[in-house]
């Protein structure tokens, strides 16, 4: 659970309650607030269900990790491939500029993905923090 929440509520009073630690699978966390009630019974807690966003952000964060590991894949074949190009890095047949273009243009469209990922990501987390 990322930022989890609890309202607490009675007959004459609402708290939200942030605890400041995640909380993972299969394990609690305890805490301790105030509040005034009239009665005892009337105290009730309630999780914020936030479960969606959750989700949300594990799908960011898988996406992010599967983009990270495209451009890494992409930086080895261009890599290899100016290795393996006579004249190293300033290749000259028009063959093999067009193949270091390619590769080029790929890493540059990664580029671009990975920001909006990160973007993405960092607005979610922003979301569920307030």
């Amino acid at each position: 659970m990322r930022a989890p929440e609890v309202i607490v509520s009675s007959d004459s009073e609402v708290k939200n309650v942030n605890l400041n630690k995640a909380i993972s699978t299969n394990t609690c966390t305890t805490t301790a607030t105030a509040i005034k009630a009239f009665d005892v019974n009337t105290i009730k807690l309630k999780k914020v269900d936030k479960s969606k966003i959750n989700t949300m952000i594990t799908a960011a964060e898988k996406n992010l990790s599967k983009i990270k590991s495209k451009i890494s894949k992409k930086n080895i074949d261009l890599e290899e491939l100016l290795l393996t190009l006579p004249g190293g890095n300033n290749p000259t047949k028009p063959a093999n500029v067009k193949k270091v273009n390619d590769i080029t243009m790929e890493l540059s469209d990664l580029r671009k993905q990975l920001k909006d990922a990160r973007g993405e990501y960092y607005r979610l987390l922003y979301v569920i923090r307030g």
